[in-house]
């Protein structure tokens, strides 16, 4: 049996699908991709990255630096969950970055 894969004009990747079955309207037969949540960028695959994972035990880790309890984040993500700060933090030698707010 040969397996064929298909991507959506807006460059997601659909799936594998085997001969005689049917596809999705609209797909459109592409190379197989190094991960299912790949882009198709008009010649070829982008570079999957995946999602940033936030240790939940991070939480109030903000809180502590501004209470002075801590110097520095232990962590170089983190993440203050509530109040003004709310927002996903980079800790970096030249300082705390806000990278993503949380609303």
């Amino acid at each position: 049996m040969s397996i064929k894969y298909f991507r959506s004009d807006a460059g997601n990747y659909l799936g594998a699908y085997g001969e005689g079955v049917d596809v999705p309207d609209g797909a459109i037969e592409c190379d197989a991709p190094p991960h299912a949540l790949c882009k198709w960028n008009g010649s070829g695959w982008d570079e999957y990255v995946p999602p940033v994972a936030l240790d939940p035990n991070d939480v109030n880790e903000f809180a502590s630096i501004a209470e002075a309890t801590e110097a520095t984040p232990k962590k170089r993500l983190f993440v203050v969950s509530k109040g003004d700060d709310a927002g996903v933090y980079l800790n970096r030698p030249s300082g705390v970055l806000k990278i993503a707010d949380l609303t």
